[in-house]
């Protein structure tokens, strides 16, 4: 029985951590999506008012008109959250290396050599 449940621990943990990284590569994609429109948004407002076009329903136009506008910030979105997922594990197995190293530092000290 004891080893039923801590399978199911591991497997809510596993899933538990599944989640953050999920969430947090959603975040970085989010994050890019805001940028890259916010970055979009200014350079147009700056081409369109070097040419003297003040009307906004020209200037929506020209967005609707041009689709890489939209699909630039969506590219970007997918791109940023499948780069940060590939780069998860890796970023987990460095800060596991690292908990695994100040957890044996103790043993590493006390330990005497008898040669």
């Amino acid at each position: 029985m004891e080893m039923l449940e801590q399978k199911q621990e591991k497997m809510a943990m596993l899933s538990g951590m599944s989640r953050a990284m999920l969430l947090m590569s959603l975040l970085v994609g989010a994050i890019l999506l805001v940028f890259f429109l916010v970055m979009e948004l200014l350079l147009v407002l700056v081409f369109h008012l070097g040419h003297g076009v003040n009307n906004i329903g020209a200037f929506l136009a020209f967005l609707f008109s041009t689709p890489l506008f939209v699909l630039l910030p969506l590219l970007a979105f997918v791109l940023g959250i499948g780069i940060s997922l590939w780069g998860m594990r890796p970023l987990a197995f460095i800060l596991y290396l690292r908990n695994v190293h100040t957890s044996q530092e103790c043993y590493q000290k006390n330990y005497i050599p008898l040669i």
